[in-house]
């Protein structure tokens, strides 16, 4: 699911988003400002579509956002 996500959101959000976690089909990712927040948010469905698309129906349905500092996966 991660690395789908990363496929699909492109390089813009790629560098500035990090999904950080899958709770039940809601995918939270961790962004770097609320502006930023905002524009995944105004996003969600299309970047759900493409999502879908790759991973089949019912695995991420939602996506929700938290604002912080990125932490690379150790």
């Amino acid at each position: 699911v991660f690395e789908c996500y990363a496929r699909v959101v492109g390089e813009g959000f790629r560098t500035r988003t990090r999904p950080e976690r899958l709770a039940g089909t809601t995918l939270i990712v961790r962004v770097t400002s609320a502006a930023l927040a905002h524009e995944v948010t105004l996003l969600r469905s299309e970047i759900l579509e493409r999502m879908t698309a790759e991973l089949g129906p019912g695995a991420v349905t939602e996506i929700r956002t938290r604002v912080g500092a990125l932490v690379d996966p150790g």
